[in-house]
């Protein structure tokens, strides 16, 4: 079957973004050269161009088929630049033979909205159809970050310093901000900052390995983490406890909570939020710390999110 790309020539890729090359032309970096070859029937070629925010301007308005843009993805991008943590890194910004964006919105409204100017590897005369392979593969995670650097239990190291960031940086609140987690160039750095994060992890994967898994991985260690920077002892009891429902009373705020925790495991029509998670464990662990007993589980519609 013919498709609408079968009478487009090499010929014509030349005339259809000759304007684009010679725009990008104008802002190569400096001392550098362009790679051409033919691929796929397309003459493809590769520069090292410095997007300021007057050409990234340009470069949009080629902007004709791309995908949405994703707000959170955009403002990731923007906070790292902003914080001088991007660097070049190869990925390409990526047009078709017929000068029309394919790749690189985000980081080209990035550079208008910060003002900064950044270097970038321009791929142009890609074939239209090239777009569909675009970003399917499996993006760097901040499990990936860590691993590199040597960190046990990477994966869930990653996860659990993200709910710790979050948590500390009030992101379970109502009124959280949109960005709710750690870039991967600033994941590693954080995690560092949390000494005794492999002793909760640790504590974590026993505990549920003997459990009926009422709570993630993340969660376990990452409140035994949080609670045992005011209590460790007290932490590791109150987290035991709550998972094995060992040595537990009646009228204990940590039974209440385990048999919410149980609830929301088996029963389809009663759901925990995340957010309603770190309200219960917050209150929960107050009242155990103070010593109180209760006959009923409410949280006060005041309670605020606050580990004492």
């Amino acid at each position: 079957m013919a498709t609408l790309f079968d009478n487009i020539t090499v010929k014509k890729v030349k005339r259809e973004d000759q304007k684009l090359l010679w725009l990008l032309d104008e802002y190569k970096l400096k001392g550098s050269t362009t790679g051409k070859a033919i691929i796929d029937d397309c003459q493809t070629e590769v520069r090292f161009v410095v997007i300021t925010p007057a050409l990234a301007e340009a470069l949009l308005e080629r902007n004709t088929s791309n995908r949405g843009v994703k707000e959170a993805n955009l403002l990731m991008i923007k906070k790292e630049v902003e914080a001088g943590n991007w660097v070049f890194n190869g990925d390409p910004i990526r047009f078709s033979f017929l000068g029309i964006l394919n790749d690189g919105q985000h980081r080209l409204l990035t550079i208008i909205e910060t003002g900064v100017s950044m270097t970038c590897t321009v791929i142009t005369g890609l074939s239209p159809e090239a777009f569909k392979s675009i970003d399917i593969g499996a993006k760097r995670s901040g499990g990936d970050i860590l691993s590199i650097e040597g960190v046990a239990n990477a994966s869930s190291a990653a996860a659990t310093t993200k709910f710790v960031y979050g948590f500390k940086n009030n992101l379970y609140s109502i009124n959280r901000n949109s960005v709710r987690t750690l870039t991967n160039t600033e994941i590693y750095d954080y995690y560092l900052e949390l000494p005794t994060l492999q002793e909760s992890l640790t504590l974590g994967m026993r505990l549920l390995k003997r459990s009926e898994n009422l709570m993630t991985l993340t969660n376990v260690s990452g409140f035994h983490y949080l609670f045992s920077e005011v209590d460790e002892e007290l932490a590791t009891e109150f987290i035991t406890k709550l998972i094995l429902g060992t040595g537990l009373e009646m009228d204990s705020p940590i039974t209440h909570l385990r048999n919410k925790l149980i609830r929301a495991k088996t029963d389809q029509t009663f759901n925990l939020t995340q957010l309603n998670l770190v309200q219960h464990m917050v209150y929960v662990w107050d009242k155990f710390r103070e010593g109180k007993k209760i006959k009923v589980l409410r949280i006060p519609d005041d309670y605020g999110i606050e580990i004492n």
